[in-house]
């Protein structure tokens, strides 16, 4: 695949979740020397959602104690999807 006003080659990375297929989405693509990322979720590999929070009857979280795994698992699935385009360190700003 490439990018049609630069001819530059565009990679593709997922975590092999059955809902990429599904929706026929990249969890990140790459162009140039530029890697954009997706909104992430805490999935584990296999797709199971990582510590989620019981709901109560309207659908709402009844606590938030569970919300530093799932960041973790969040950020830990952006590390994998980095790292399969061999970027180790993740820009900050601010």
């Amino acid at each position: 695949m490439s990018d049609s006003k630069t001819k530059a080659p565009v990679q593709a990375a997922n975590h092999g979740v059955a809902w990429e297929k599904a929706f026929g989405y990249a969890q990140a693509i790459k162009v140039k020397d530029t890697i954009y990322v997706s909104g992430q979720l805490s999935h584990d590999s296999a797709g199971n959602l990582v510590a989620p929070a019981d709901l109560d009857e309207a659908g709402k979280p009844q606590s938030f104690d569970n919300m530093e795994a799932q960041i973790r698992q969040t950020y830990e699935n952006a590390r994998i999807l980095l790292a399969q385009f061999g970027a180790s360190e993740v820009a900050r700003f601010g």
